[in-house]
């Protein structure tokens, strides 16, 4: 018997190619936060009671600056003789350090007797100062020597057993 010859057809071996996909981007769309509006500058009822204190403490010192400043200017303006001219330039001199002496103070936070105190004629000289006396005012106080425990100076004889603590003890009673 012959074996049958079983005839196959050639092969062709073609390179499948995956399809192309696109990558996966996310999306991100930005979220833009709602649009709040800011409470009015004179809706100071919804604040805490402190920041209403605060604000109208700051309040009523800008108008009393800009009274100072206002009045200053005035005399200055309606001087007419050198006499007065330099009786208002003094008087204006000494207003603005006293005001430039309240800014360095409220800006290192010193108390009024502080500020009072600043020394100075300038901006700068004054905030020398200002950082000196704060160094002073954040220094922890002087104490005395520290003590406690037992005093090296008794009259113990070096025993630290706790019959010969009691016997000390009983000693001193004064009943």
């Amino acid at each position: 018997m012959s074996n049958p010859v079983i005839e196959v057809p050639p092969v062709v071996i073609t390179p499948t190619v995956p399809p192309v996909v696109p990558p996966i981007v996310p999306v991100i769309t930005p979220t833009v936060p709602p649009v709040v509006d800011p409470p009015a500058a004179d809706d100071v009822a919804s604040l805490p009671e402190w920041a209403q204190k605060q604000i109208k403490d700051l309040r009523q010192e800008a108008a009393d600056r800009r009274t100072r400043a206002t009045t200053a200017e005035t005399a200055l303006k309606a001087a007419k003789t050198p006499e007065e001219f330099a009786t208002a330039l003094a008087e204006w001199t000494t207003k603005n350090t006293d005001l430039e002496r309240a800014l360095v103070g409220s800006q290192f936070q010193l108390p009024d007797a502080l500020t009072a105190l600043l020394q100075g004629t300038t901006r700068e000289e004054m905030e020398t100062h200002a950082k000196a006396l704060q160094l002073l005012i954040a220094a922890p106080p002087a104490t005395g020597p520290l003590s406690g425990g037992l005093n090296p100076t008794s009259d113990e004889d070096g025993e630290s057993s706790p019959l010969a603590l009691a016997k000390r003890a009983n000693r001193t009673r004064l009943f």
